[in-house]
């Protein structure tokens, strides 16, 4: 299981985040979709971040969100990678635990990251 799930259809975008995620200790696993993401996580595969690339005119993007926040796992933390700003009461509206402007800042996002999970706690069973 990953530490994150990146999620957008870049697949630039989802090299760059995955190579500057793991070389901070994550393990990252990249879909290119939402219904991906959402197979993924579906089976069994819980990450416990989720960064996810929004577009306000997305109906797709919204549905995914509203999955992820309506899902059975309270613990998983996103994180939204848009191209505009949203506003408090649309974060919340959204369900997310933090917004980061495209292009990201890698070590904003190690930082917000590391807020949710510490590869050094993990419990190894």
């Amino acid at each position: 299981m990953a530490d994150v799930l990146v999620v957008d259809a870049n697949k630039s975008i989802r090299q760059m985040l995955t190579a500057g995620l793991t070389g901070f200790g994550f393990t990252v696993e990249e879909a290119d979709s939402y219904q991906s993401a959402q197979a993924l996580i579906d089976n069994g595969n819980i990450p416990s971040v989720a960064i996810v690339d929004f577009e306000r005119s997305s109906g797709e993007a919204r549905t995914f969100l509203n999955y992820l926040q309506s899902s059975d796992y309270p613990s998983l933390k996103i994180i939204v990678a848009t191209v505009n700003s949203l506003s408090d009461e649309e974060q919340v509206e959204l369900g997310v635990n933090a917004v980061m402007t495209k292009p990201v800042d890698l070590s904003r996002l190690v930082k917000a990251v590391y807020l949710y999970h510490r590869p050094d706690t993990r419990n190894e069973s």
